[in-house]
């Protein structure tokens, strides 16, 4: 029938804090990661982002049978997002895992 499928992934969005500042511009990265990688990657390339299994240890493990149904599984990516959020650097002494403020 020549229909195409997709979602829609509702996430936030993340802006460098200082937009000169190389850490805020990779926190701001990282921050993105995870609100729309996490779930995007795995439907596009079939896995999770890099950056999210180094961080998140317990995430699922895909086979390779499954890596392949997922990846291109989509036709197009479709987002909402509602509001922005200034992402800088987590402080020296933040809890654990926390990767930006």
């Amino acid at each position: 029938q020549g229909g195409r499928v997709s979602l829609v992934i509702s996430a936030h969005w993340g802006l460098p804090y200082d937009s000169n500042s190389k850490e805020d511009i990779n926190a701001t990265e990282l921050y993105m990661q995870f609100q729309i990688s996490w779930i995007a990657d795995p439907l596009f390339y079939g896995d999770y982002p890099v950056a999210m299994r180094a961080r998140q240890p317990h995430l699922p493990k895909f086979t390779e049978q499954e890596k392949k149904l997922l990846a291109g599984s989509v036709d197009f990516f479709a987002l909402n997002y509602y509001t922005s959020h200034f992402i800088r650097k987590a402080p020296p002494g933040s809890p654990p895992g926390q990767v930006c403020s």
